[in-house]
């Protein structure tokens, strides 16, 4: 019991980190977005060397560049059984010889 409270903890810690990572990510990408469009409607509107459409490219380009690719859902597949089956063998450990579990994970 007392592994599957530990795991439990360590994966609520990743949780929060991993969303606080998100939200850091989020806001900056919206920043360089908000200064991208700021600088390049100024350069714009100055009659410079860009364009809307050249401005409108550059930001999708940057807003393609700037996301992260995603997650591999495998990873939290196995952290999930891997937590299940600590805890069916945690719970089973006190039962009776035929219906014990085997020590690793098959």
């Amino acid at each position: 019991m007392r592994v599957c409270v530990a795991a439990l903890r360590k994966g609520l810690k990743e949780s929060f980190g991993g969303a606080l990572q998100n939200l850091l990510s989020s806001y900056t990408n919206l920043a360089a977005g908000i200064m991208i469009l700021w600088y390049g409607g100024i350069v714009v509107l100055n009659d410079g060397p860009l364009s809307v459409g050249n401005l409108i490219t550059f930001r999708e380009l940057h807003a393609d560049r700037a996301t992260p690719p995603p997650t591999p859902p495998l990873s939290a597949s196995c952290v999930c059984t891997e937590l299940y089956w600590n805890m069916i063998r945690g719970n089973c450990a006190s039962a009776p010889a035929p219906f014990a579990l085997p020590a690793a994970v098959p």
